[in-house]
Order: C-alpha cells, then sequence, then structure tokens
C-alpha cells in the first residue's frame, strides 16, 4: 500500500485494511492513517486473516509493482465482499515484454515469465487488457459480473478499474402450504372446482381437461370414471349429469 498517501486522501472516511511488504513503510503508512486503519506488514499474495473485516470490502485497491493479480487471487478467494464493490489495479506486467522480444507471459494470476516468440510477445505487448487481463477478471469474478469498467496505459504501466456486481438469485418460491405458492394454487382450484360443481360448463371442462382427464373427483376423493360428452360427442349442456364426488 506503500505510505498510504492516496488511501489516506480517498478512503479516510472508510475501515481501511492496508498490506505493505515493508515494516518501515507500513510504520509510516500507520502513522497517516490513525489507529482506526489497520495495516499488516506482509506480503499481500498471502492472506492474512486479521485483514476479515466486520463488514464485506466495498473496494480493493491493488497497487503492485508489477502483478496485481496474484494478490488480487488471494483477496478473492477469501474477503467478504460486498454485492458491488470496486476493484483497481496497477499493472507493470508490460514492461518485462518489453525489455526483451521473445519474453512472454503465462496464464494470470501467476503470469510466469518464459520464451516465446516476437509474434507472441507483440501481441501480449499490443492487447494486454482486451487478450490477457480482462479475460482473466471475467473469469475470476463470475458468476458475478463486471458491469462497468475504465483503463489507460502510460508508458508500460496499465491502470484500470472495474465494477463488479454479484448475481442476484430471485427468491425461492415459497411452498408452504398454508402461506406460499402452493396454498394460492390450492385455492384457485378450490374456486374452481366449487365453480364447476354449481353448474359452470367452462369450469367443468377445463378442470376435466387440466385436472381430471377422464376421471372426475376432488382432490384427495377416489376417483370415479364418468363421461362428459355423449356417445355422438357432443354436449347436452347438462351439468348436473356430472356427479362431483
Amino acid at each position: 500500500m506503500g505510505e498510504a498517501d492516496i488511501a489516506a486522501e480517498l478512503y479516510g472516511a472508510r475501515p481501511i485494511v492496508g498490506i505493505e511488504i515493508d515494516e518501515q513503510i507500513a510504520d509510516r503508512a500507520r502513522a497517516r492513517l490513525g489507529r482506526d486503519a489497520l495495516v499488516i506488514a506482509g506480503d499481500a499474495e498471502v492472506w492474512h486473516p486479521e485483514a476479515a473485516l466486520a463488514e464485506p470490502y466495498a473496494i480493493a485497491d491493488l497497487d503492485a509493482f508489477a502483478n496485481p493479480y496474484r494478490a488480487l487471487a488471494v483477496f478473492w478467494a477469501h474477503a467478504a465482499r460486498a454485492a458491488r464493490i470496486v476493484i483497481f489495479g496497477t499493472d507493470g506486467m508490460r514492461l518485462a515484454i518489453m525489455q526483451q522480444k521473445k519474453r512472454t507471459y503465462g496464464p494470470l494470476p501467476d503470469g510466469q515469465i518464459r520464451m516465446g516468440t516476437p509474434a507472441v510477445n507483440r501481441h501480449q505487448w499490443a492487447h494486454w487488457w482486451t487478450s490477457f487481463v480482462r479475460p482473466y477478471l471475467v473469469d475470476l469474478v463470475a458468476p458475478a459480473t463486471i458491469s462497468s469498467e475504465r483503463k489507460y496505459q502510460r508508458a508500460h504501466m496499465l491502470y484500470w478499474a472495474v465494477v463488479v456486481d454479484r448475481t442476484v438469485e430471485p427468491p425461492a418460491p415459497d411452498l408452504n402450504p398454508t402461506t406460499g405458492t402452493a396454498a394460492e394454487i390450492a385455492s384457485v382450484e378450490a374456486s374452481l372446482l366449487e365453480a364447476a360443481q354449481s353448474g359452470n360448463v367452462p369450469a367443468a371442462m377445463y378442470w376435466l381437461e387440466h385436472k381430471g382427464g377422464p376421471v372426475w373427483a376432488k382432490p384427495g376423493a377416489r376417483a370415479e370414471y364418468i363421461p362428459w360428452l355423449d356417445d355422438d360427442g357432443s354436449s347436452d349442456g347438462d351439468a348436473e349429469r356430472v356427479k362431483l364426488r
């Protein structure tokens, strides 16, 4: 996190957890942020249990010398996150492939340096965000989604930000037999049955088609086949011929 000058300016009103590998720099960050902030002297690529907050994280700012993705992967695997979280990344990885024309990176988050071809090197240099970083982020946060993104490049540095929204599942239907969807269905079916019993021909025919088929009975009662149509296939409209049990 460095000496926390940016954190103090931008996040001073929020609970802050920062990780800085240099102990002396961590001390200066603590002095700047005050006692309400938690500054851990350690490696950000390792999860520190004390970094767990009482409330979920709404912002993650990964300001790395080169590769922010190993720390991001650790954070994503362990930290409780808000339904919407904003993630900032400072990425200096393109410097290595700029310095040697056959040097390329393996898959993120590790991004191990390996020797490749000038063609692959040029492709990574020119399309680092679109072909490598963004696809990695999309896969990392799934099933949540990236709803907004910003990025810009300065020399070999890539600065990016994404807004990640957790997918909200619709509530499961209430199947409680007295209060939920099942009760509503039972109420409709009871009304339909009452209408059929009172001589409502369309209601009786609907019940036969969708509930009774060739067998007519109240729900839970003994089923008995009673023909609805005359022998010639027509109905005489006499609802009293149908005995509902």
